[in-house]
């Protein structure tokens, strides 16, 4: 009876100072108890009863530090906002130079060799020398072998002026019914991330256009589609 109201006195003590004490604080006082848990047993019990005992309590003792120090965890993490930009436009809204590289990444798209998705996909990339090159999406047999259509304007572009810095790329689609898309369409991770190495390479913005029938998205750098970006080993 000695030992079960102590048992009851243990947890109430234990939860009233978990209330208004730390997890270390809470720890100590809940040793302190165990303690006096032990000692009032041994005075009525066996000495293997005593042990047996002692060994639940021990068990108590790892679970409530484990779960105090879960929630202190816990209680101390920090919770950050990303947050993406993005310019909602209509194509008569652009400039002479945005329109004339969305009119080139949607002639694009009539270049794509896309046989198995019949999603064809085009972009434009302009450079700051002045040169602009476009790509299209070409599909293989074997998926894996396929190449976007912003890649394949990239690789093209780097290739061809290794010496230039990309300065805006604009990405056009048709869907499979062969009608550009109503919605502006994003790059998959793999261009995103393929793109990203060129604006690192540019050390500046490379500002990307994302074009729909019925809006256009103007985002201020590829890094915005991308948060915590790898850039660098």
């Amino acid at each position: 009876d000695t030992f079960a109201r102590q048992k009851q006195i243990n947890l109430l003590l234990l939860s009233t100072y978990s209330f208004f004490g730390s997890a270390e604080d809470t720890f100590a006082r809940q040793k302190q108890i165990n303690l006096l848990l032990l000692s009032t047993y041994s005075f009525f019990g066996s000495a293997e009863d005593t042990f047996a005992r002692q060994k639940q309590i021990n068990l108590l003792l790892l679970s409530t530090y484990s779960y105090l120090c879960v929630n202190k965890s816990n209680a101390e993490m920090k919770e950050k906002q990303l947050i993406t930009r993005i310019q909602e436009v209509q194509y008569d809204e652009l400039d002479e130079s945005r329109r004339h590289l969305v009119d080139l990444a949607r002639q694009a798209t009539k270049r794509s060799y896309a046989p198995y998705s019949k999603f064809r996909v085009g972009a434009a990339i302009a450079l700051d020398n002045g040169e602009i090159v476009s790509g299209s999406n070409q599909e293989n047999a074997a998926f894996p072998s396929s190449t976007c259509a912003e890649r394949t304007a990239a690789y093209y572009a780097h290739a061809t002026y290794p010496e230039a810095n990309f300065k805006t790329i604009a990405i056009a689609a048709r869907g499979t019914d062969g009608e550009e898309v109503a919605a502006p369409i994003a790059p998959c991770g793999a261009c995103r991330q393929a793109l990203l190495e060129y604006e690192t390479l540019a050390g500046d913005n490379v500002e990307v256009i994302l074009v729909g029938r019925d809006a256009i998205y103007i985002l201020p750098s590829v890094r915005s589609t991308l948060p915590l970006a790898f850039s660098e080993f």
